[in-house]
């Protein structure tokens, strides 16, 4: 019994440390040129997508209409994140960019479909290799 109470004891600390950790992430205050940064690399991301599918905002087989980016930016893990709202007829998909610095330079590393109408999806794109 003793052994059960410490390893559940053991997985709440562990939970508990994960949830303050994620918490902090998000929470982390982003001075507005570096947010400024942050959205001119995910502007050449998209910019290069359009570009690169006539116009088209491509998201697997559907082909959408890049709507708009969204204003809040918050550090995920080793990155940071912002989104997208990307529209196909009455639909609205969201896509979540992450973004690195490498080198002094800031990049798109990741694109994930986050939502499609409202509904989580959490789906990978595309990731840098």
């Amino acid at each position: 019994m003793k052994h059960l109470l410490g390893i559940m004891l053991g997985i709440f600390i562990t939970l508990s440390l994960i949830t303050v950790v994620s918490y902090a992430d998000e929470n982390i205050k982003i001075d507005n040129e570096k947010k400024e940064t942050i959205k001119a690399a995910m502007k050449v991301y998209v910019d290069k997508k359009l570009a690169e599918n006539n116009n088209v905002y491509k998201i697997e087989n559907i082909n959408g209409v890049f709507d708009h980016m969204h204003k809040k930016v918050k550090k995920e893990g080793g990155s940071y994140a912002s989104c997208a709202s990307v529209k196909v007829g009455k639909k609205t998909y969201i896509v979540i960019y992450h973004v690195k610095e490498e080198n002094g330079k800031y990049s798109v590393v990741k694109e994930v479909l986050h939502k499609e109408n409202g509904e989580e999806v959490n789906k990978l794109l595309w990731k840098k290799e």
